[in-house]
């Protein structure tokens, strides 16, 4: 076996274990910590349902915003979505948000749509905008098939 292909599969095989490491540990994290992920969830639902009630789904839209806009991270995103889910879910149906295309299966035009309206509202660099929108957008689909605007 030339020096070469020795270097490549030490490579490849310390990548491997490496890999598998990380999954581990990733997996044993998640697995410790579950029960507070879950209640931290719960207590985001929780909160945005409360805030929503007596709101507007537009006030919502905005309250998840800006908490996002000081979020980092896949969890933190996570939690702003539930709070989203929450406050919209205890806040009145917002017609004129849910008039028209894209449908939530079309993925193009979803995200084509999200990004648009992200960067039509505001500061731009917010990772977290287009997922609060699909949280919107899966909302407005479920009060009565009609589709955010764009």
């Amino acid at each position: 076996m030339s020096k070469t292909l020795k270097i490549v599969l030490i490579i490849i095989g310390a990548s491997i274990i490496l890999c598998g490491g990380a999954f581990g540990l990733g997996a044993h994290w998640l697995g410790a910590n579950k029960d507070e992920l879950v209640n931290e969830g719960r207590q985001e639902m929780s909160d945005g349902t409360a805030f929503g009630m007596g709101r507007t789904s537009e006030a919502c839209l905005e309250e998840a915003l800006r908490r996002a806009s000081t979020c980092e991270g896949i969890l933190c995103g996570a939690q702003v979505r539930l709070f989203a889910e929450g406050c919209f879910s205890a806040a009145p149906p917002a017609q004129a948000q849910c008039a028209g295309p894209p449908a939530a299966t079309d993925i193009i035009q979803s995200t084509t749509w999200a990004t648009e309206r992200c960067q039509s509202m505001g500061p731009r660099g917010n990772p977290h905008c287009p997922q609060i929108l699909r949280t919107l957008q899966d909302r407005c689909q479920k009060q009565g098939g009609e589709q955010p605007s764009r």
